[in-house]
């Protein structure tokens, strides 16, 4: 028996009562979570840097405010420098750049 999501398969396998995650599963991690990943990987924040910025944002997405990405956030603390972000994005979304 397997539970099927559209972007996500998880076969469960009942008698060993384990769960083997598809290899070609898609990672469950959206843009800005990837954002600051890599950021933290480049040693250009560190892990509570990120994780503070990332709280920030859904905090005021919650509030309703304006979303606001994880870049702008790190940037306006000054933790981070543009050519970080343009370096960043480039890993991020390397075709379009």
């Amino acid at each position: 028996m397997s539970f099927r999501n559209p972007a996500v398969h998880v076969p469960i396998h009942h008698r060993s009562s384990s769960v083997a995650i598809n290899q070609r599963a898609v990672s469950i991690v959206n843009p800005c979570q990837k954002f600051a990943i890599i950021d933290v990987r480049k040693g250009f924040i560190t892990p509570q840097q990120a994780k503070t910025a990332l709280g920030e944002q859904m905090d005021e997405d919650l509030a309703g405010k304006r979303h606001r990405l994880v870049g702008g956030i790190l940037l306006e603390k000054g933790w981070i420098a543009l050519q970080q972000i343009e370096l960043v994005l480039g890993e991020l979304f390397p075709k379009a750049y």
